[in-house]
């Protein structure tokens, strides 16, 4: 079961489907797509922001766990790497511009890693959706 919600101006609409992606959804956003949409890799969940979609960090760090099994050089750096970005995000007191710090540091760390090249097909295709969603 996927809950779907949107702000209006009357309040909070939800939407309850059986499916990742259902028919309603246009319907539901009303004709006005949010400007970022949060979803899984799921390619029916991406297309509905007006700016950008934006991928939950768990399922890249689960995608980056299964490739970490037949590659050694991209995928376990890049684990580590979303596992640094969740640990700042939890710590929730830190200043504006700690973050815009730590953003700079992730974001270079970011850059190094796509240097590197995947030992396996699936670590280069996961480098591929890296590099394709940071452009």
């Amino acid at each position: 079961m996927f809950v779907r919600f949107r702000n209006g101006p009357l309040g909070v609409k939800s939407l309850v489907s059986t499916s990742l992606i259902c028919s309603g959804l246009e319907d539901f956003l009303g004709g006005f797509p949010p400007d970022f949409w949060v979803s899984d890799r799921y390619g029916g969940q991406m297309g509905w922001a007006a700016v950008d979609n934006q991928v939950r960090l768990t399922h890249l760090i689960r995608a980056a766990q299964y490739v970490d099994a037949g590659d050694d050089i991209f995928a376990p750096e890049l684990r580590h790497l979303l596992g640094r970005a969740c640990r700042i995000g939890r710590r929730q007191s830190l200043a504006d511009t700690t973050l815009k710090i730590y953003a700079a540091r992730l974001n270079t760390r970011l850059d190094g890693l796509m240097r590197l090249s995947p030992a396996c097909e699936t670590g280069v295709n996961l480098h591929r959706m890296i590099k394709k969603r940071t452009r």
